[in-house]
C-alpha cells in the first residue's frame, strides 16, 4: 500500500531495492530535517533570502527522492517566493511548510523506521 503522503515503493525501486539503503536514507532526513527546519525559520527571521532560497531547495529536493509531492510542491513554492523577494509570502506559508515536512517525517518513521 502506498501512503498519501510519499510513494515507499517508488522511493524503493529508485535504490535498486535496497532496503538497507532506504532505511539509511531515511533515518538521515529524519535526523536532519530539525536542523533543516530550523536554518529555514532563522534565516526568514534574518530575511536572509538567499539562505531560504538554500534551504527551500534542499527540502524539496529530499521531498522528491521520496517521492512526497505535497511536500516537494510546497517546498517550490517557496523556493520560488524567496527568488522573487516574497518574504511576507513565505512568512505566511511557513506553517504549511513545516506540517507538510512534519507529516513525511512521521510517515517515513511509522512507514520505513519502524520494525515488528
Amino acid at each position: 500500500m502506498s501512503s498519501q503522503i510519499f510513494n515507499k515503493q517508488k522511493t524503493l525501486d529508485a535504490f535498486g531495492g535496497d532496503e538497507e539503503i532506504l532505511h539509511s536514507v531515511s533515518e538521515s532526513f529524519i535526523a536532519e530535517l530539525p536542523n533543516e527546519l530550523s536554518r529555514l525559520r532563522n534565516a526568514i527571521n534574518e530575511g536572509d533570502l538567499e539562505a531560504i532560497r538554500i534551504s527551500t531547495h534542499t527540502l524539496k529536493g529530499q521531498a522528491g527522492t521520496f517521492y512526497a509531492q505535497n511536500a516537494k510542491n510546497i517546498a517550490s513554492e517557496l523556493e520560488a517566493y524567496s527568488k522573487d523577494n516574497e518574504i511576507e509570502t513565505i512568512k505566511d506559508q511557513l506553517e504549511d511548510f513545516e506540517k507538510a515536512f512534519l507529516e513525511l517525517s512521521s510517515e517515513i518513521t511509522n512507514t520505513i523506521l519502524k520494525k515488528g
